[in-house]
């Protein structure tokens, strides 16, 4: 149980490194979202920036679909091995909803994300810690348990 909160918070925190990534970039470059994302995917390590890449990949051949479209597709076939909660999953698969947009309404929405996913991580280290604290009670009175009984 503890193991799969870990991997939830390592994969939120990875979500959270890209959206400032984005983020950062699309401010300096004033890029659009789908361009960020090539120039982006090429240089990063990690399952959230395989998808990414897929994603370029994927539209770069096709020419004709929508990134965000294409996005969803990416990511439906990498889903079942994350260990995001659903909601989670539904809320990272509409990142690039807002790819059509202008580059303000991009950042403001990437900018809402990150925030977000922030709070996320926070709520979900303050549940690994109280998790933390059950197990080492747990451990240390099944010791007692046995101890008493086999004295």
């Amino acid at each position: 149980m503890k193991q799969e909160l870990y991997l939830r918070l390592g994969e939120l925190e990875e979500f959270a490194r890209l959206l400032n990534r984005l983020k950062g970039e699309m401010e300096y470059h004033r890029l659009p979202l789908a361009e960020l994302c090539e120039r982006i995917c090429e240089k990063e390590r990690g399952s959230l920036y395989q998808i990414l890449s897929d994603t370029v990949k994927s539209v770069r051949e096709s020419g004709d679909l929508a990134f965000f479209d294409v996005w969803k597709q990416c990511f439906q076939k990498y889903e079942a091995k994350m260990h995001l909660t659903g909601e989670e999953k539904d809320w990272i698969k509409d990142l690039f909803s807002y790819s059509h947009a202008s580059l303000e309404a991009q950042l403001n929405e990437l900018e809402y994300y990150y925030e977000f996913t922030n709070k996320r991580i926070s709520e979900l280290r303050t549940e690994v810690q109280g998790k933390g604290k059950v197990y080492i009670t747990f451990g240390v009175m099944s010791g007692i348990m046995l101890l008493i009984l086999f004295s």
